[in-house]
């Protein structure tokens, strides 16, 4: 998993679904976790991503007006018109102001946010020289008022809204988005051209996320003296999910001299890992050709190359049934990190976590080695390990070991040690 952006469908590129998001109801409070779905949980059927054009401060209102109506953003239809009208201009029934700009409490509000971003980031200041990490978390949702992740990827800014009832109107509320953005590049001493604003928004017509942007623009960052490639336009999820770097480091000095499987691989970056710490072989798979050829520029960048590593675009089940009619084709160490949800027009079912994962581990016990190692994920957090029903496992809990500590939500996964019987 790196948690997974399994596409609705694998064609175009535009159709991909988004993954690890996850349902934020408006009456829900950020300040009790257990109450709050966590940040990178998908939940297919309920939320839809777009992005949040910059808009300049004195931008005129018609500008504003037309930038809105173009965009995801807004729901909401023109005004509604009345019949009389003078000199061929349409007068609205209610002559309300429909444009604002920021007011006192938003300028307040800015403020909060500059001075929790300037505490975190003197927190976390050393981590780039001291440990190499060079991509962390330095805000999650902190001030309920400000539902907003903030995650540095080197010299970029990745935001994220979340969806939480306020008092602002539209404009009003693009121009307080655009007064954060505003202040954490001040803040952060990031150019403006180099953060990245997105809003999780719900959908509840459509049940899918859609991509909103098409530019594929990658760009290396470091990670564990390793290269990976990024995108920070075109989806919420960035091709490199931090909050399981514990993990992959886990995984990379386990890796040595084992035959290494990846299912729900996503951009692979387990894949590398293992590869770099000299596995014998590694076996990735995704159901998504998109995903996989970005795990291959993955292995690209990293200079790894070679038959012994395999990318196979296969629904996982059927891969490993297929595989375990092989008795050639067997594994040291796995990582399953599989959505919550997802559908795809080329599986006949829809895949649930909670329902699928007894199949999906017992599955995958018969393609394991004896004393083999599997890393299994999720980020459904009301996720239940079915522990009975599974075969051939000894199971350990390690999710207070594999978050890490620059996110404040500690429990945004839950991650299991099984060792093969």
């Amino acid at each position: 998993f790196d948690e997974e952006i399994l596409g609705a469908e694998e064609v175009p590129l535009e159709d991909d679904a988004l993954k690890s998001l996850e349902t934020i109801s408006a009456d829900e409070t950020f300040d009790n976790f257990d109450d709050v779905a966590e940040s990178n949980e998908i939940v297919q059927s309920n939320e839809t991503t777009t992005t949040i054009e910059s808009s300049d401060a004195n931008q005129s209102s018609e500008a504003i007006e037309s930038s809105l109506q173009s965009s995801q953003f807004s729901n909401s239809s023109a005004p509604e018109l009345s019949t009389p009208r003078t000199r061929g201009l349409a007068i609205p029934k209610e002559q309300k102001p429909i444009f604002k700009g920021v007011e006192p409490k938003d300028n307040e509000q800015a403020e909060l946010f500059r001075n929790r971003l300037t505490k975190r980031a003197r927190h976390l200041r050393r981590w780039p020289t001291k440990r190499g990490i060079t991509c962390y978390r330095l805000y999650e949702r902190d001030i309920p008022e400000i539902p907003l992740v903030v995650d540095r990827y080197e010299d970029y800014l990745h935001i994220t809204e979340y969806e939480r009832p306020h008092e602002r109107d539209l404009a009003r509320h693009a121009a307080w988005l655009e007064l954060m953005k505003k202040t954490a590049a001040a803040t952060l001493e990031i150019p403006i051209q180099n953060v990245f604003l997105k809003k999780r928004l719900k959908n509840r017509d459509t049940g899918q996320y859609h991509k909103f942007d098409s530019r594929g623009n990658l760009f290396p960052v470091q990670e564990g003296g390793l290269t990976f490639l990024v995108n920070l336009q075109d989806y919420v999820d960035t091709g490199l999910f931090l909050d399981h770097r514990q993990t992959r480091q886990m995984v990379y000095e386990e890796a040595a001299k084992t035959d290494f499987l990846n299912l729900f691989a996503y951009t692979g970056s387990f894949s590398v890992y293992a590869a770099a710490a000299g596995a014998r072989s590694t076996t990735t798979v995704d159901l998504s050709n998109t995903y996989l050829d970005w795990a291959q520029k993955n292995f690209a960048a990293n200079k790894l190359s070679g038959p012994q590593h395999r990318f196979v675009a296969s629904d996982v089940l059927e891969f490993l049934g297929t595989t375990a009619r092989d008795p050639r084709t067997r594994f040291d160490l796995a990582v399953v990190d599989p959505p919550t949800y997802s559908n795809s027009k080329r599986t006949e079912t829809d895949w649930d976590v909670q329902r699928g994962h007894v199949e999906l581990l017992n599955a995958l016990r018969l393609v394991m080695r004896p004393a083999g190692v599997v890393y299994f994920s999720t980020n459904f957090r009301r996720f239940k390990l079915a522990e009975s029903e599974i075969d051939g496992f000894d199971f350990r809990e390690i999710s207070r070991q594999t978050v890490p500590e620059d996110f404040r939500n500690t429990r945004i996964h839950r991650c299991w040690r099984m060792e093969v019987k």
